[in-house]
């Protein structure tokens, strides 16, 4: 487990009221609610390589020789909050068996209850933002879905700077948190060919564990094999149609894994996909 610097600054803060034992209790509500990411990590296969905890959560990174499954991530993603949910019915009954005192109960409930909307936010990395991901990629391609999370996430923190000009106000911590999830923002559009690279690669070595719908994707012949990937579907099979607008020949129909082998295998990523080679057999 790794604690990221920005956590430091949060407890230092929040030491600097006296507030201890609150401080101490947030720290465990942050581990639980980790663990409830971890637990089901764990439960689905994934190989955990770190986790780093900051302010508002963490950040689990995991590598799995498989594609996950959307519905795998998606509890993955909701394990942290439905902890934070269940730390709240814990603490309303302890209060009410008199095992704790309601100021305890109200502090629990209250930052559990901040944790968990927080987090929830439809803002990358958070787990809304993460979960907001997941939705757009079932019906998106996923270069567009990942563009999309970034560019409505920089949109709500945009709102949330404006709503402080209206006279909202927000804790001091949470000025310590915009600037890091702008910079993340940032990095993860930078990052995206990387990012897309990586969602084709493993398509190309582990292609055979999953089945997904069909999707026919239209691209002209002279766009090269690597634009042409890029339209893929994270949750979709893809049979692509080769349009020669130009010479007003007949479509060519390539496989997915023809495509990859081309990018991967022959490293021919720029070959303009009108030049490939027709398919012998075209799934139906």
């Amino acid at each position: 487990m790794e604690i990221h610097p920005f956590f430091f600054v949060f407890l230092f803060l929040a030491l600097m009221t006296g507030q201890f034992l609150q401080v101490l209790t947030l720290f465990a509500i942050l581990l639980f609610h980790e663990w409830g990411h971890l637990f089901w990590a764990r439960y689905f296969g994934w190989h955990v390589e770190r986790i780093r905890l900051l302010p508002f959560g963490g950040l689990m990174e995991v590598s799995s020789p498989l594609l996950p499954d959307a519905r795998e991530e998606a509890v993955v993603v909701l394990g942290g909050p439905c902890n934070n949910f269940l730390l709240i019915l814990l603490a309303s009954f302890l209060n009410h068996t008199g095992w704790i005192s309601s100021g305890w109960s109200r502090f629990m409930i209250e930052g559990n209850l901040a944790l968990a909307l927080f987090n929830l936010l439809p803002l990358y990395p958070l787990d809304g933002g993460r979960l907001f991901q997941l939705l757009a990629a079932l019906r998106l391609p996923y270069r567009v879905a990942i563009l999309f999370t970034l560019y409505a996430g920089g949109g709500l923190l945009l709102v949330m700077l404006l709503l402080t000009q209206l006279g909202w106000t927000f804790s001091l911590s949470l000025w310590f948190i915009f600037p890091y999830l702008l910079f993340t923002l940032y990095r993860e559009y930078r990052y995206l060919p990387y990012r897309l690279m990586k969602f084709l690669l493993m398509r190309y070595l582990y292609r055979k564990e999953r089945t997904y719908p069909l999707q026919i994707l239209s691209v002209p012949a002279s766009r090269s094999l690597r634009k042409a990937a890029e339209g893929m579907y994270r949750y979709r099979y893809h049979l692509f149609q080769v349009k020669f607008y130009e010479t007003g020949s007949p479509s060519r129909y390539l496989r997915e894994e023809r495509i990859l082998d081309e990018i991967f295998g022959k490293k021919t990523p720029f070959l303009p996909i009108g030049k490939v080679e027709e398919e012998k057999e075209i799934p139906s």
